[in-house]
């Protein structure tokens, strides 16, 4: 099918779908948001310890549900999701054809270079990290990469894995670090730069594009080095750190 207005493929994700009568009750035991009834949603698989081992889109298919997961991930967390199978019955297969699409459908999709290759310009100017580009399996805890912001955590749906990890940060407010979009000129700052205000290291940048970047980065530090005028560096680089939208809102 060809692709209409700008609605692209997102690159490097892989589709796997989970069938069977179980699945409903399968995933809302495993996931930190849905499953949904209807549509999609961003939605997590933790750590006991509450970090983040895989991140995806979770769609209502018409036979169960897809996950549409990073490439590099789709069979480590295959393994992972049969393991917790255990006597479910439910079938957990990639389905490597399929695309996930930027309006969150899953279809046979032509591939389109600009389109797509404009996507990581526009969610790194948005402020949203992903699985694979900035972070991967057991680095950071949800709150470090906005997970709850961005709504990929449902505190209200009941257990699941790393469930009391995630409600006991959420309680305390314990927000330590955040993802911060950070502005300069010229190409990105090499991924994981530390970015610094004098003596103090505030955090790294993550992925970039001509212009911005994502930067994990402790907030009491910034905060700090804001009230004294220090100038903050990615390397030698000036940079500014400013909040995503949806962080402002909070």
């Amino acid at each position: 099918m060809a692709l209409m207005s700008d609605v692209c493929v997102i690159p490097d994700r892989i589709i796997i779908a989970v069938t069977g009568e179980d699945a409903t009750t399968f995933l809302q035991g495993l996931v930190t948001n849905g499953p949904p009834t209807q549509g999609g949603c961003l939605s997590a698989l933790l750590t006991p310890q509450g970090k983040i081992l895989f991140e995806f889109t979770l769609i209502k298919s018409d036979d169960g549900y897809v996950l549409a997961a990073h490439s590099d991930a789709s069979e480590a967390l295959i393994k992972r999701l049969k393991l917790y199978r255990l006597r479910a019955k439910v079938g957990i297969e990639a389905s490597p054809k399929l695309k996930l699409l930027s309006d969150n459908r899953i279809a046979e999709a032509e591939f389109n270079a600009e389109l797509n290759s404009s996507y990581h310009e526009r969610r790194i100017h948005a402020g949203v990290p992903q699985w694979g580009s900035d972070f991967g399996s057991n680095e950071v805890f949800p709150m470090d990469v906005n997970f709850d912001l961005l709504n990929g955590i449902d505190y209200k749906k009941g257990c699941f894995v790393g469930q009391e990890v995630a409600s006991r940060m959420k309680r305390k407010g314990d927000a330590r670090k955040r993802t911060l979009i950070a502005k300069f000129d010229g190409e990105a700052p090499e991924k994981g730069a530390a970015v610094t205000a004098g003596d103090s290291t505030l955090g790294t940048i993550m992925s970039g594009v001509d212009g911005a970047a994502l930067a994990l980065i402790r907030l009491d530090r910034w905060s700090a080095a804001r009230d004294d005028g220090r100038e903050i560096l990615a390397g030698i680089r000036p940079i500014t750190l400013t909040t995503p939208t949806y962080m402002d809102s909070e």
